[in-house]
């Protein structure tokens, strides 16, 4: 739309211009074709020798004083040129000006100027000829041997003389010019639709070229087959996608059905093996795993069931900063023998008027044994990630954290643990054998093709971990909508191809 509505702006603001054509017809020269019997001079040009002969620098000042114009020979060349026809000895001449007469006039004073120069062109060429059959019948001997080559030579004289004394030009204007009613140019309907024709070309081959050499996840339909695995939810696009204000934690209302939906699916994925401890994992940084962490607890906790929520990704935390409590002493600290896993667990509230209904109505043989309530009615627990240790990976991957993963899985209905990015750092690779299934996330239009296709592998490396499925997460359906809601991690890794 640009180059179109920009050409035809621009076009429409040109000076006119007017263009004018006429046709001349350039036969073989009489002189020429008596010569050639003799091989003497003139043999006959091209009518592509004649366009440039029309448009050559004695003719071009012959119109110039002719007209009187201001330009100069090659200003007044650059509006004018001469098209040989390749069917017939003609030449097609156009000339180009401000206005219709004017470029008529340019046109013909061509021709005829042409026609002129022709004339005494061919008058030059007569006398060279008779000039040059005089000398060779002086330079031959009378005698008898002789005679017949000198009358020869003598009636070409004779002819050649006849010829330049009465014959015809050999150029003739068949068709004169005459001034347009229109303008030639600008014309700003045919330029911006040719700007148009143009723009749309390129639009789409550089749409080809983006989209060919584009490595993101663009479709929801590519995913199950990136990650081999199944789509367990799609999450909408929001711009509130954590809600936390004065302590009160809860789930965006635009997120609700979808969370809920992922938790249904989870409850149908664990019906032969219940999954009631969670790995929620990403291939990279900025896929919003963190986000689907707090908002799946939430879900599960306004449901009725008792929820923690694990904080592993002890290099960059999040979820105790997002829901305002210390980090501290949390994992690790429980990990090192510094407090009881009761005293690392912080309460958080929630907003869910239902809760205690919920609870009071639930049903326990959705789990193996009933599970106690949690501290409070309206909280859910968090193990906070504690301070960061020299080695996270040999602190998540120790039997320790297998034994406090444990614990909380006697005490609470469901376990999420959050974990940080699978290609970043393999903190997270010992803590997937240990857990009932592990679902990944994936970002529509951020996660690339070849990292979702290897944080899958990654999960397929222990034949014990369970990949239950992958979550859409931040998939805008406005047209024109962007992804992303600001969600960085800040590790700073790179991989190859």
């Amino acid at each position: 739309m640009v180059a179109t509505l920009g050409t035809y702006y621009i076009a429409e603001r040109q000076p006119a211009r007017y263009e004018s054509s006429t046709q001349v017809f350039v036969s073989e020269s009489q002189i020429a074709s008596i010569a050639e019997g003799g091989a003497i001079v003139g043999t006959p040009r091209a009518t592509q020798d004649e366009a440039t002969l029309l448009l050559s620098a004695p003719v071009t000042k012959a119109v110039i004083q002719r007209l009187h114009l201001p330009d100069t020979p090659a200003g007044l060349l650059g509006t004018v040129t001469a098209t040989p026809s390749a069917a017939a000895d003609s030449i097609t001449v156009t000339a180009e000006r401000g206005s219709g007469a004017q470029a008529a006039a340019v046109a013909n004073a061509y021709v005829t100027q042409y026609i002129i120069y022709s004339d005494t062109e061919l008058k030059r060429q007569g006398a060279a000829t008779i000039k040059i059959l005089a000398a060779e019948l002086k330079a031959l001997r009378i005698s008898p041997a002789t005679a017949q080559q000198r009358q020869n030579i003598a009636d070409t004289i004779s002819r050649v003389q006849a010829a330049e004394a009465s014959g015809p030009s050999p150029a003739n204007q068949t068709q004169p010019a005459v001034a347009p009613g229109v303008p030639s140019a600008p014309q700003p309907k045919r330029d911006a639709t040719f700007a148009f024709a143009i723009a749309l070309g390129l639009g789409l081959a550089l749409a080809f070229a983006l989209e060919r050499f584009d490595r993101r996840i663009k479709e929801l339909e590519e995913i199950p087959e990136l990650y081999g695995a199944p789509l367990l939810a799609v999450i909408p696009h929001t711009s509130t996608p954590m809600t936390a204000h004065d302590g009160v934690a809860a789930v965006p209302p635009a997120l609700r059905e979808p969370l809920r939906s992922l938790k249904t699916n989870l409850g149908l994925a664990g019906l032969e093996k219940p999954v009631r401890r969670v790995v929620v994992a990403s291939a990279i940084s900025g896929e919003g795993k963190s986000t689907i962490v707090s908002n799946l607890a939430l879900t599960y906790r306004e449901s009725g069931l008792s929820v923690v929520v694990v904080e592993a990704d002890i290099r960059r935390p999040s979820l105790g900063a997002t829901w305002g409590v210390s980090q501290t002493p949390g994992l690790t600290g429980v990990l090192a023998g510094e407090c009881e896993l009761s005293d690392a667990l912080v309460q958080i509230e929630i907003d869910a008027p239902d809760l205690e209904l919920l609870e009071a109505l639930r049903v326990d043989g959705e789990f193996e044994q009933p599970r106690a309530p949690a501290a409070a009615s309206n909280t859910l627990a968090l193990l906070p990630s504690g301070s960061t240790p020299p080695n996270p990976q040999a602190v998540l991957g120790s039997e320790k954290m297998q034994q406090i993963i444990e614990q909380l899985a006697e005490r609470f209905d469901f376990v999420v643990i959050d974990t940080p990015p699978l290609l970043a750092v393999s903190d997270a690779v010992p803590l997937l054998s240990h857990v009932d299934g592990v679902i990944l996330v994936s970002r529509v239009g951020v996660t690339e093709r070849h990292s979702a296709q290897r944080a899958a592998a990654a999960t397929r490396l222990d034949p014990g971990v369970r990949l239950l499925g992958v979550v859409a997460n931040d998939v805008s359906r406005q047209p024109g909508g962007g992804y992303g809601y600001g969600y960085g991690y800040g590790y700073g890794y790179g991989y190859g191809n």
